[in-house]
């Protein structure tokens, strides 16, 4: 998908970028940084990342938190796909079911 910003509220943007390499293994990598992973980012631009590696704490937590971003964006997508209303809080009775 392309980036933009058209139709959001606020300066909302996720420039971080995120690969966890061997992920469910006891050696995993991370690199994460704002670098583009494009050979301008490499030459010319002043991008950056940062490579952890066999740390499988870290990993576990980049890899929920990619998980996260992924699961609110799918759902905020297919909330406006099916044209839901917004999501009323949860309540202490049985209004919510409209029965």
């Amino acid at each position: 998908m392309r980036e933009g910003l058209h139709g959001q509220r606020g300066n909302l943007s996720i420039h971080l970028k995120s690969v966890i390499v061997n992920f469910t293994s006891d050696s995993p990598t991370i690199i994460s940084g704002i670098h583009n992973l494009s050979q301008s980012a490499s030459n010319g631009n002043d991008e950056n990342f940062l490579v952890v590696r066999r740390d499988t704490n870290l990993a576990d937590r980049y890899g929920l938190e990619i998980l996260r971003f992924y699961e609110h964006y799918r759902f905020r997508y297919y909330a406006k796909l099916l044209a839901l209303e917004e999501v009323q809080p949860l309540v202490p009775d049985d209004s919510w079911t409209g029965a």
